[in-house]
Formats: C-alpha cells, structure tokens, sequence
C-alpha cells in the first residue's frame, strides 16, 4: 500500500476489506498471489491501458470483482 512505502498510518487499516488479489488467486488454486495481468489472460478479459491511475484502477478491480461474484452466482 503506498501509506506503507511512504511511511505513513494508513487511515482505513481499521475498516473491513476483502482482499481480491487473495480471492482471485484462491479462485484459481494458484501457488503465488495472482497479479491483475494473469488474472486477465486466465479470464480473457481486455488489457487496462491505463494502469495506476486512481479511477482507472479502481474500475478494474469492480469488474474484477463483478466476474468473480459472476462466477460465483453461476456455481
């Protein structure tokens, strides 16, 4: 988390969260933490030109998240 590099408290630490790197790799029974870009290719999903831009990778993650509560519902 940048708070981290930057040596800084991180104001949402206390706040719940899920972790979508954990379940995207849980998902796929995959030996290390699944990056976005494999995660991609496993569900032939389109490149994000755009990377590390706050909006940008926010919407990833949401379509992210929408295909695996996608799967999830089909299961």
């Amino acid at each position: 988390m940048n708070t981290r590099m930057r040596g800084l408290t991180n104001p949402l630490a206390a706040r719940g969260h899920i972790d979508l790197h954990a379940v995207m790799t849980a998902r796929f029974d995959y030996p290390a933490p699944m990056d976005r870009d494999e995660f991609r290719r496993l569900e032939n999903l389109p490149p994000n030109p755009r990377r590390y831009r706050a909006l940008d990778d926010a919407l990833d993650l949401t379509n992210f998240l929408k295909v695996l509560l996608d799967r999830s519902a089909s299961t």
